[in-house]
């Protein structure tokens, strides 16, 4: 609640935002690519393809980035006994990802009512995918966190890094459109697999979808494991000094 406050204020529509922000970015995109549909010359139903296209992007870049200055701006709060970092952080993630997820659930509902999108093909395709692409969001949510209390030069870099890992996330493409021998390479990167699980989960009859949910599990479990290690080792040496 005391983050919700502090980020967006008691006026206007005060938290309201955290879930209109992404509708607004999600469904202008998602515009944009269905005015341009003639460009695109795709059988794939466009204004399906741009929303979790965009809506998985935001999921993980807005988790990840929100946890960089998390401690500096709640180093009050850490006077209290019952706040740890890891309370600073869950706070900061899990509304991040309760804003993304309700706005990509929301346009989801929205479209589908209004006959722009159809119904999924398999819902449950859709939350696995939905489900493990949030783990993976807050696990590296948690990591970059971690290495943002121990390096200012990575805290400075982790926005070009993430421009560049953009291209590369499964955003604007899908892994049957590239090379045989590329795609086995392309889902090494975790992202790619939740994206394509949740198109998979839409549109699966129109495609060939290529994912490994387990790869993405394991993937997610030790990246958190490897954080929250990273986490706990910094906060020692401080509690040292």
């Amino acid at each position: 609640m005391r983050e919700l406050i502090t980020r967006y204020g008691r006026k206007n529509l005060g938290f309201l935002w955290l879930f209109f922000q992404p509708i607004l970015f999600t469904g202008v995109m998602s515009a944009l690519w269905a005015l341009t549909r003639h460009l695109h010359n795709s059988s794939l139903q466009i204004e399906t393809f741009a929303l979790t296209g965009y809506s998985s992007v935001l999921l993980w870049r807005n988790t990840s980035s929100r946890s960089l200055n998390a401690l500096s701006s709640n180093s009050a709060l850490l006077c209290h006994r019952n706040v740890k970092p890891f309370s600073v952080y869950a706070s900061r993630m899990i509304l991040e990802v309760a804003g993304v997820s309700t706005s990509f659930f929301f346009l989801t509902a929205t479209y589908t009512l209004a006959g722009i999108i159809k119904f999924p093909e398999s819902l449950f395709k859709v939350l696995i995918g939905w489900l493990l692409l949030s783990g993976f969001a807050v696990s590296l949510g948690f990591l970059v966190g971690a290495l943002a209390q121990r390096s200012d030069t990575f805290k400075r870099m982790w926005s070009i890094i993430v421009l560049l890992l953009i291209p590369f996330s499964g955003t604007a493409f899908l892994v049957d459109w590239l090379p045989a021998d590329t795609q086995k390479t392309f889902l090494m990167v975790p992202m790619i697999n939740a994206t394509e699980m949740i198109r998979d989960g839409f549109m699966g009859s129109l495609f060939t979808a290529h994912y490994d949910p387990l790869y993405l599990c394991y993937f997610n479990a030790i990246l958190l494991l490897i954080a929250l290690a990273l986490l706990r080792s910094h906060n020692n040496v401080m509690e040292k000094q």
